[in-house]
């Protein structure tokens, strides 16, 4: 058990070092004024009509405006800009497409 611990520590925050990375990769936080915020993030690798996509994308939500001061937050409108697939620089295939965000601290 005693060697069990610092390997599920290490996996869990190298985990949430990726989350974090993708990210700063793959999308934008703004505060646009008082209490009012917006993100844009590309759609790369997690899909953008995908439950996991969006579930990964509003816990970026959640960190940033928590990082900006919003103890709670509300999501006021939901763009997708449709793109055609692109590639990489590795070669990867991947979704072009960009959700935009916004919303109000509460």
């Amino acid at each position: 058990m005693r060697k069990a611990l610092p390997l599920l520590i290490l996996a869990l925050t190298g985990c949430a070092s990726v989350r974090d990375m993708d990210r700063g990769l793959l999308s934008q936080f703004t505060m646009t004024g008082p209490g009012q915020w917006e993100m844009t993030a590309n759609a790369a690798g997690r899909g953008a009509q995908t439950d996991e996509g969006e579930a990964t994308r509003l816990g970026w939500i959640r960190d940033y405006t928590q990082a900006n001061g919003c103890n709670a937050y509300e999501i006021t409108e939901r763009r997708l800009t449709k793109a055609p697939p692109q590639r990489s620089m590795l070669g990867i295939k991947t979704d072009g497409d960009t959700i935009r965000y916004s919303g109000t601290c509460r």
